[in-house]
């Protein structure tokens, strides 16, 4: 197990200590929960080589590592490490050193813009620009950019502007050139290419084609880009540590990444044990069932468990009644009229059409499933 420097409920300051000096060793006193009904509680924990040597009464570590070993007395509890279940470590990794565009509320469209335009502006050889954190519901438009917006800042290179929510995105002219997509385009198979009430694109992609630009976009950057990749990894896991974090699940790993996965495993550069839930190639939304089971692999990467899509995020599927939906355009309305203006009724009209299912109630938003696949994969 590897240490977690902060996981203990003291100063920070002790924490860049422990990283120090653990390769000689180390032994912390205090209140040691360890989670194992056996041995609820500890009185201390030794530390050896960056990792946990012995843990249990203050004797019983100092005779497994030596009385030579220095000792730190916590005033506060040392916890086990902390697991974050949904963690996208391979995408953080990879857009590592893309500029973010992670705004503060109240933020326009212009200050997005004007990154894009400065990130666009770098030396590229026409590749791919990814760009990552806008969150619509913030900006004072309370919209994404438009086509024609992000085609001034960005007009030579494909651009995947991919919102906050991970599950919808924008395109330049260049990027739908790059997939192949133009305004006659059927919508992918659980996602929507954005058009506006005249049959324009609008720059907007959501889920599954949002999905497929995104690998898209990924996969033609990813050439060369392998050191870089793993240099990135290995600085994420150490990041992860300091905050506590010794194990996550990644809930997207595609085949390119995956190879990348095992190489750092083999050279030792993950800091944390990443469980790889598998997906395809063409889209985080494509199944792959030819990889190894669930648990075999790497100690410090194993195969996850599969990725289930139940829902579509910020436009998740929803089921309501008629009374619902008139009492929720009530609520719009007095918003509207009370001050919110026309903002309030934009953002109600983003959600995707009503449509009567046959329970008599109204659905909306985008599913990911008919019934019997659904009824397949969870029996």
């Amino acid at each position: 197990m590897w240490l977690s420097p902060c996981a203990y409920l003291t100063s920070h300051t002790y924490g860049m200590y422990v990283m120090r000096v653990a390769s000689v060793g180390l032994i912390l006193q205090g209140t040691v929960m360890t989670m194992d009904p056996a041995l609820p509680f500890g009185e201390a924990v030794g530390i050896r080589d960056g990792r946990i040597a012995a843990v249990g009464a203050v004797e019983e570590v100092r005779a497994a590592l030596g009385d030579e070993v220095e000792v730190v007395r916590l005033d506060g509890a040392v916890l086990p490490g902390f697991i974050d279940a949904h963690h996208h470590y391979c995408l953080a990794a990879f857009d590592a050193g893309a500029p973010a565009l992670h705004l503060p509320p109240g933020s326009s469209i212009a200050d997005v813009l004007a990154l894009v335009e400065r990130a666009s502006a770098a030396p590229d050889g026409g590749r791919w620009l990814r760009l990552q954190g806008y969150n619509p519901a913030k900006l004072r438009e309370r919209r994404a950019p438009r086509l024609a917006e992000l085609d001034e800042v960005c007009r030579e290179r494909p651009l995947f502007l991919w919102a906050f929510s991970a599950h919808e995105a924008c395109l330049n002219s260049a990027g739908f050139a790059a997939m192949g997509w133009s305004a006659k385009t059927a919508d992918p198979d659980g996602g929507a290419i954005v058009r506006d009430r005249r049959g324009r694109l609008t720059g907007e992609i959501v889920e599954a084609a949002c999905f497929l630009a995104e690998a898209r976009s990924r996969e033609s950057l990813l050439d060369g880009a392998e050191d870089a990749w793993l240099a990135a990894a290995e600085a994420h896991g150490q990041e992860l540590l300091r905050m506590g974090i010794t194990r996550i699940g990644d809930p997207g790993v595609p085949p390119s990444l995956e190879r990348l996965y095992l190489r750092a495993a083999r050279e030792q550069r993950l800091p944390v044990t990443v469980h790889r839930m598998p997906v395809g190639s063409a889209s985080m939304l494509t199944p792959r069932f030819d990889d190894n089971p669930t648990g075999s692999g790497p100690a410090v990467a194993p195969v996850g468990p599969a990725k289930l899509f139940l829902d579509g995020a910020e436009r998740c599927a929803l089921c309501v009644s008629v009374s619902q939906v008139v009492r929720a355009a009530a609520v719009t309305i007095r918003r509207a009229i009370g001050g919110a203006g026309l903002a309030a009724i934009r953002a109600a009209s983003r959600r995707s059409g009503l449509r009567r299912g046959p329970d008599g109630l109204l659905h909306q938003g985008i599913l990911f499933w008919d019934q019997d696949a659904l009824d397949s994969a969870v029996s």
